[in-house]
């Protein structure tokens, strides 16, 4: 289809679009528009929200897009990766050629945010040849071109992420992203520990306001749900894997009291400790029928 939007031409401009069905949508990643766009000089466009991820390659020109109160400029041979629930604008100052995919899928938001944080919303893969070809792909598809069938998309999808993922941006890391990655680590090698807000603060040279805030932005988390999901996550591992005593495993994440522990992982997972151990321990005692 043509896009027939102001600031587009629409002689070299085409996008298209798909209609996954409903276990599509809960299963895997998937396209929901792609195309191949030529933007005039002064270009723009913004946008309030729409529930969605975009990935844009930079084919010709110069793009300048907005979010999150930054602004980011992509050149020739450069991906922009965007949240798009996040209020954003584009804009031109010469003529620019782009391919974009716009998607989602079950993974999409963690996957973006992941890329985002380690290499930023404009990225220049190593690899990017190969992400490129994929997205070429992704629109030959919904052009109706070639066929590929929903998990070969998701393999697209995923494989243009995987690249972007596989970057890391050239800037300094800044005192704050140093500081919560020591807390991360301090985390997990100290579950059984005092992991508080206060004392979480302390490791990371912050006020108790600006490291809950800070922790947020940069992990998606606030401290106690990072804490919380972390300690479950370990619990899951000695319970399945040990013989531990329910109450042991509970001062090994961190909780005195076998009431509190119990309480925090029925509410976490929707089972009891014991139910738990009972659902996942491996069966020791195997019959001689059942090994012949």
């Amino acid at each position: 289809m043509k896009m027939l939007a102001a600031g587009i031409d629409p002689s070299q401009s085409n996008y298209w679009l798909a209609s996954p069905a409903a276990i599509i949508k809960q299963t895997f990643l998937y396209p929901i528009t792609a195309g191949a766009l030529t933007y005039y000089a002064n270009y723009s466009l913004r946008r309030r929200s729409i529930d969605n991820f975009m990935i844009a390659y930079i084919r010709q020109g110069t793009l300048h897009v907005k979010t999150a109160g930054v602004t980011h400029t992509a050149s020739q041979g450069q991906f922009i990766v965007l949240d798009c629930s996040i209020p954003h604008d584009f804009w031109t100052t010469e003529p620019c050629q782009d391919y974009f995919m716009h998607f989602n899928g079950p993974s999409a938001s963690a996957y973006c945010r992941y890329i985002v944080a380690n290499a930023g919303n404009v990225i220049t893969p190593s690899a990017g040849e190969e992400a490129v070809d994929m997205l070429r792909r992704i629109i030959d598809v919904l052009s109706g071109r070639v066929h590929a069938s929903a998990p070969e998309l998701n393999h697209s999808i995923d494989g243009i992420l995987t690249v972007l993922a596989s970057e890391r941006t050239d800037e300094p890391r800044t005192f704050a992203q140093t500081a919560i990655d020591r807390v991360v680590s301090y985390i997990t090698e100290h579950l059984a520990g005092d992991l508080s807000i206060d004392a979480l603060a302390v490791i990371a040279c912050m006020s108790r306001f600006h490291f809950a805030k800070t922790f947020k932005e940069l992990t998606g988390d606030s401290p106690y749900d990072f804490v919380t999901r972390t300690r479950v996550e370990h619990a899951k591992y000695l319970l399945s894997l040990t013989d531990m005593p329910v109450a042991a495993v509970g001062r090994a994440c961190g909780y005195s009291a076998p009431s509190t522990f119990c309480a925090m992982f029925r509410r976490e997972t929707g089972a009891s400790p014991s139910t738990y151990r009972s659902m996942v321990m491996p069966i020791s005692d195997v019959s001689e029928d059942a090994k012949n």
